[in-house]
């Protein structure tokens, strides 16, 4: 709001009729500007003029009630109904306060003090915007819709000890369970956001509310996203939580991450672009969105720290990641500007951080995971999880997402029925191990051998994905842990097969039985 637009106000209510001009324009630079030591009012005139009370600014500068007294706290127990200023620590006897006054106009007042004094939002890639709102006071945002953490919609996205695991509506972006998520955006004059490389081209955010109101929780969820963020120099595949909010109230805390908006998750992707399938020319790009998200896995499972350290780690040379749920669920794609489309590992709901002597000794029966990417160690008697459960589980949703490239889009269902078989509790599972009969190791079903088989036959099947199938079967999905590749030596693999698609056409043009390599690429 403008002087001008101040001074128009102040001339068009009556109560004002007896002043002179001279005073009119004194009264609109007092509130725009402030005077003798006072601030400026501009936000308690915006407030007066939404709860129909404009004609009382002149009472509240007398009062001293300013933009700096704000918000302001309601006195209930006071029969005046005053409002107290903590800036001050005084209270403000204006005309809001007198008793032929309305509750409902008091409290109107206050709404519209709350909405005017919502914070500005910036995000600094360097340092965390983290904002606590009292009482009242609201996040500047427009709601567009609403998605359950709780929702699902793919039949084999079974989730073990993680009911809030969620799947995403195909209009909806998906961010994790144990939340709501809402489709938001934010009033341009409340936030100074800049393109993290993945801003949704109609300035839609994903605002993340966590069911839990348990500080620890929100804390190792943003510690985690952090974490990895801080050792992920290109974070063009990782989801960058942009700010967060606290919302006080008498009892509890709940709490908010603002992310960017996703158009879906994998599962989406793969039904949105069905004319990608069997187009070996789509190769080049795959082969960079695999390197991308092995490379965020790098960074989860990072050794090192460069934050503040919560209370309880000692040593950070010794902390380590997980990230915990890695499935088609959590892998969202957006759609940019440019006309990319990008996969983006998200919800680390359920990582965690360890220090290097409990990174191993972890029991699976009290650790959340998604059922159908586990790795074998859940099901081992003496199974203990470490960061290598997560390269099985992305080594599933590589086979699937080839599957997908290679036979279509509802391949990855079948071969989910495929490999169904009863597991050891007697259930059917869509896993892609199975235990041995001594239930001492476990080893590939064979629908899994047999599938993988058929798709290095497939006459799409470039040099590129052979290369990327033989990674999958023989070190991503080994079913042993000690033979499982790490996530180190596999983006230098992956580095090489992207590299290989980079210097040559035919590497991922060409069928690879027709195709002259016969090596793996350096």
């Amino acid at each position: 709001m403008t002087p001008e637009r101040v001074l128009e106000i102040i001339y068009g209510l009556s109560c004002f009729n007896h002043q002179t001009p001279e005073q009119k324009q004194t009264l609109a630079q007092n509130i725009c500007f402030g005077s003798d030591g006072q601030r400026p009012a501009l936000k308690v005139f915006g407030a007066l003029i939404m709860s129909k009370l404009e004609h009382n600014i002149s009472e509240h500068l007398d009062s001293g009630l300013t933009d700096g007294c704000l918000p302001l706290k309601a006195n209930s127990g006071d029969d005046d109904y005053k409002l107290h200023c903590e800036c001050s620590n005084k209270s403000h006897t204006a005309i809001i306060n007198m008793n032929d006054y309305l509750s409902t106009e008091r409290e109107d007042f206050l709404r519209w003090i709350c909405r005017l004094t919502a914070p500005y939002v910036i995000y600094h890639p360097e340092r965390h915007s983290h904002y606590v709102l009292d009482p009242g006071n609201c996040i500047p945002i427009k709601l567009s819709d609403t998605t359950k953490g709780t929702s699902t919609k793919h039949k084999n996205s079974h989730a073990q000890n993680n009911p809030g695991s969620q799947g995403v509506d195909p209009e909806k972006g998906g961010y994790g369970g144990f939340s709501d998520v809402h489709k938001v955006q934010l009033h341009d004059c409340h936030c100074s956001l800049p393109d993290t490389g993945l801003k949704n081209p109609e300035g839609y955010y994903a605002l993340k509310k966590l069911i839990s109101h348990d500080r620890d929780n929100f804390q190792l969820e943003l510690d985690s996203l952090l974490f990895s963020a801080d050792r992920n120099k290109d974070k063009r595949h990782m989801i960058q939580v942009l700010a967060t909010f606290e919302e006080l109230d008498s009892v509890q805390s709940t709490f908010y991450l603002l992310f960017d908006w996703a158009e879906g998750d994998l599962q989406d992707f793969w039904r949105r672009n069905k004319s990608l399938v069997g187009d070996m020319s789509h190769c080049l790009a795959m082969s960079e969105q695999f390197l991308g998200l092995g490379q965020t896995l790098e960074a989860i499972h990072s050794d090192r720290l460069k934050f503040p350290l919560p209370d309880d780690i000692v040593d950070p040379r010794n902390l380590y990641g997980r990230h915990g749920d890695i499935k088609p669920d959590n892998i969202l794609y957006f759609h940019l500007s440019t006309g990319e489309q990008r996969l983006v590992l998200a919800d680390f709901g359920l990582g965690r951080l360890h220090t290097k002597l409990s990174i191993s000794k972890q029991d699976p029966k009290v650790l959340g995971r998604t059922e159908t990417y586990r790795s074998p160690e859940f099901d081992l008697p003496d199974g203990l999880v470490g960061p290598r459960a997560d390269v099985y589980s992305l080594g599933c949703v590589f086979l699937e997402h080839i599957t997908w490239f290679l036979l279509g889009v509802g391949f990855p269902d079948k071969f989910s029925d495929d490999r169904s078989m009863k597991d050891i509790h007697g259930f059917d599972a869509d896993t892609f191990f199975m235990l041995t009969d001594d239930w001492k190791a476990a080893v590939f079903k064979p629908a899994v051998t047999e599938w993988i088989a058929t798709l290095k036959e497939n006459e799409a099947c470039s040099w590129f994905l052979f290369q990327m199938l033989e990674l999958i079967e023989d070190q991503m999905l080994a079913c042993d842990k000690e033979r499982r590749i790490r996530t180190i030596p596999l983006v230098t693999n992956l580095k090489a097969l992207h590299k290989a698609c980079q210097s040559s056409k035919t590497f991922y043009m060409k069928r690879w039985k027709d195709c002259e390599c016969t090596a793996s690429p350096e």
